[in-house]
């Protein structure tokens, strides 16, 4: 009887112990306090950080990518948005954000985590520019095969969460299909990986390819693996002058369709042309790549096409596709568009882009991928604009604009918005990462 006195009377304490346990909840954490219990040297000034005219509450610099989970961490568990950026070379690709109270900056992850030339894979965190990466690569002869716009100041991250390409898509390897694995921080602040460091080695689902162009919006890039290539023996760049868009439109097909070891193919529309310091009339600009003997037959080869054309120059060096590339830079009152359409339309699109005299545009015909540059273009041109392109079954998206643009405008026009919506349901639920980045409420 005392034994069961006794059992009861634990039964209840044990009752008792769990409800009032049960009702006892930890003091919410305030930013003030959450950022006692950081480093001082990864806390950065919000002034610094205006995206869209808002600063945000507080600015982080992490220096490894557990304070980023750890940030991400806090931010989940109180609801505030997180908006990660690096060189801040794309802050005004996609919507304008909802809400932003924190800022990531993920320049301070910059560490060559592991190279091996012998097996031409490297692994690095993504606050490196794509320009340190390059530099690396280049005292062992390889480079990764990429030209974003607008320069090579984009960080890695940035490079793979925009998906922006130039000229050498379509020639050769894309970043995306060179991605052999990454690491992310989730919206929860847990730390994912997907696929590996080594050609061999890579298994599993693809996920890495998912957060490519997700705009930062289903998780964190913190680190990824590449597969590079040799730096070719050498490589040419030809001017080809052309007297007009259909001339010009002919010979890059024809330049296309020849086997020759094309890296870059471009046509420049006029007032392209003539921004480069060049006649006001369309030009092709084409570089070839590879061993020396390829490259001599190849100036020869196109000689010979050019003789029923007109001149052909041969340029220094290369500094002319950077000029290029720098023209989508992000500018108060400048629109940059990119149209993609059918390589057969990339010339009529060009024209049809310079019709308005404030713009320039250039295509890139492997990838049939057409960049405009509008300084002066009113939401209703811009609208007839993007109708003209969707007749050519292409679209066009809006790759930096003024925030009164973006308030009228749709950046990206219609898109997936049901698959969209699940996937950053199922991997940012609470949408804390660049929310509206995509679409309301995403």
């Amino acid at each position: 009887m005392a034994v069961h006195k006794v059992i009861c009377k634990l039964q209840i304490n044990i009752f008792l112990h769990q409800v009032f346990m049960s009702d006892i909840r930890p003091l919410p954490l305030s930013m003030e306090d959450f950022i006692k219990t950081l480093p001082s040297e990864i806390c950065s000034q919000p002034e610094l950080y205006v995206i869209d005219g808002k600063t945000p509450l507080s600015a982080f610099r992490p220096l490894h990518i557990d304070q980023i989970s750890k940030i991400i961490q806090f931010a989940n568990q109180y609801n505030f948005a997180v908006s990660p950026q690096g060189s801040r070379t794309a802050l005004t690709l996609g919507r304008k954000l909802e809400r932003y109270d924190i800022a990531l900056d993920t320049s301070g992850i910059s560490k060559l985590v592991e190279y091996t030339p012998e097996d031409l894979t490297v692994t690095i965190e993504a606050g490196a520019t794509l320009q340190d990466l390059q530099s690396v690569l280049a005292e062992f002869g390889q480079y990764l095969p990429a030209d974003p716009n607008p320069s090579n100041a984009v960080t890695i991250g940035g490079l793979l969460a925009t998906a922006r390409s130039g000229a050498w898509r379509g020639n050769v390897p894309s970043t995306r299909d060179l991605i052999l694995g990454m690491t992310v921080v989730m919206a929860d602040g847990s730390i994912a990986t997907s696929g590996g460091r080594v050609v061999k080695n890579v298994s599993g689902f693809d996920m890495h390819r998912l957060h490519t162009g997700a705009l930062g919006s289903l998780g964190i890039i913190s680190s990824a693996s590449f597969k590079v290539l040799p730096i070719p023996e050498r490589s040419v760049s030809l001017i080809l002058y052309c007297s007009n868009i259909n001339e010009a439109d002919e010979l890059a097909f024809i330049l296309r369709n020849s086997n020759l070891p094309i890296r870059g193919l471009t046509i420049l529309g006029s007032n392209t042309s003539l921004k480069l310091g060049f006649s006001r009339t369309p030009k092709v600009l084409v570089e070839f790549a590879g061993i020396e003997v390829s490259i001599n037959r190849s100036i020869k080869d196109t000689e010979q096409i050019m003789s029923r054309f007109g001149e052909i120059d041969q340029l220094k060096d290369s500094q002319i596709w950077h000029q290029i590339r720098s023209f989508a830079n992000e500018q108060k009152e400048q629109i940059v568009v990119r149209c993609g359409v059918q390589a057969k339309n990339v010339a009529e699109v060009i024209e049809l882009a310079e019709s308005n005299t404030a713009a320039c545009a250039w295509g890139n015909l492997t990838s049939g991928s057409v960049w405009v540059v509008f300084e002066d273009i009113n939401v209703v041109t811009l609208s007839k604009f993007r109708s003209q392109i969707l007749s050519l079954e292409g679209f066009m998206q809006v790759e930096a604009a003024p925030m009164g643009i973006r308030d009228i405008f749709d950046p990206f026009g219609d898109i997936e918005t049901d698959l969209v919506r699940a996937l950053k349901h199922r991997f940012d639920p609470s949408g804390i990462l660049n929310p509206g980045r995509w679409m309301v409420g995403v």
